[in-house]
């Protein structure tokens, strides 16, 4: 193993693959994606996919309607990451219509 390379814990499921799995049950099991986004989150607080994790954060708290948690979370990707490339599809969730 490479020193300082990211590994999954104790044998757990990779950065990707918790990804993947919010990815694709973003749609029809938000709160389960949101659970693999916080475990992501733990074990890989600052991954390679953070910023895809916040994003799907975002997404699953709108479609399990905790919108002012989901507006929070935004706002503090956008503050941290003000030139991110997920910028419009945040605010299109967010309901500012990807306008800047």
């Amino acid at each position: 193993m490479v020193s300082g390379a990211p590994s999954a814990v104790a044998g757990g499921p990779s950065e990707t693959q918790l990804i993947g799995r919010a990815q694709v049950l973003i749609h029809t099991h938000p709160q389960q994606a949101l659970r693999l986004c916080e475990e992501h989150a733990r074990r890989y607080p600052n991954g390679m996919l953070a910023q895809e994790r916040e994003v799907l954060m975002v997404e699953a708290l709108k479609r399990t309607g905790r919108d002012r948690e989901a507006a929070e979370a935004s706002e503090q990707l956008l503050q941290t990451n003000p030139d991110t490339a997920h910028r419009n599809k945040i605010k299109v969730l967010i309901g500012d219509g990807g306008a800047d």
